[in-house]
Order: structure tokens, then sequence, then C-alpha cells
């Protein structure tokens, strides 16, 4: 868990960097690029639909370390960066939002899929 949430949040505070350093290269908004990466990692690291809990705290955790991460540079350079901002809670928010709509795609598959399961010995017409 640790090693996952680590570079969650080392890839959180990357994408943030490059989005304020060359924000020519961010041709998408940065919440919407930031939280599309983070599901897309969430997912990597806990593919099976039973770590549905165990996602979204990894993705809550490391969107935390990764704004960490981010305010040090920042503030080395003399940006005030506030940890916690409005538009951490706007990502957060956005992320959360896409695994719940994953978890419902992913629910309604397998009940779609358990009605036109046929039973053992069972032909049907073709």
């Amino acid at each position: 868990m640790l090693i996952a949430v680590l570079s969650m949040g080392m890839l959180y505070a990357g994408i943030s960097l490059i989005s304020i350093y060359d924000p020519v290269l961010m041709f998408i908004d940065r919440d919407i690029i930031l939280s599309l990466s983070l599901v897309l990692v969430g997912i990597l690291f806990y593919s099976h639909s039973s770590l549905y809990r165990l996602r979204l705290i990894a993705v809550a955790l490391s969107s935390v370390i990764g704004d960490f991460f981010l305010s040090i540079p920042l503030n080395k350079v003399g940006f005030y960066y506030s940890i916690g901002g409005p538009a951490y809670l706007d990502v957060l928010a956005v992320t959360i939002g896409l695994i719940c709509a994953l978890k419902i795609v992913v629910e309604l598959n397998q009940a779609v899929h358990i009605r036109t399961q046929t039973n053992k010995g069972e032909m049907k017409n073709i």
C-alpha cells in the first residue's frame, strides 16, 4: 500500500508541476488529467473489483501526499501554496466520482452477465 500511495502521490505532484511550469503541454483541463491518471494508476495497483474500498483509500491518501509533495518545491521557489485548497478538493471530488461511476458500470456489467448466462446443460434455440 505504501508503494502505491507514494507513487500515485509523486504522479499527482509531477503532473501538477508540469501544469504550472509548462501550461502549453496541458491541452485538457488539469483537474481532468489528474483525476484520470489517479484513477488509472489506482486501477493498475488494485485491479480486482473487490478492492474498491482500498482503491478509494489509496487515491485519497495519495492525493494528500501529492499535494504535500507539490508544496515543497513551490515554497522553496517563493510561491505560497496552501495544502488542501479548493483546487485540491476539486480534483479529489472528480476522482472519487470517476471511481464511483466505474464501480457502478462494473456492477451493472456483472448483473447483465449473470442474467444472460445459460444454465449448465440448458440449450437455447438458435
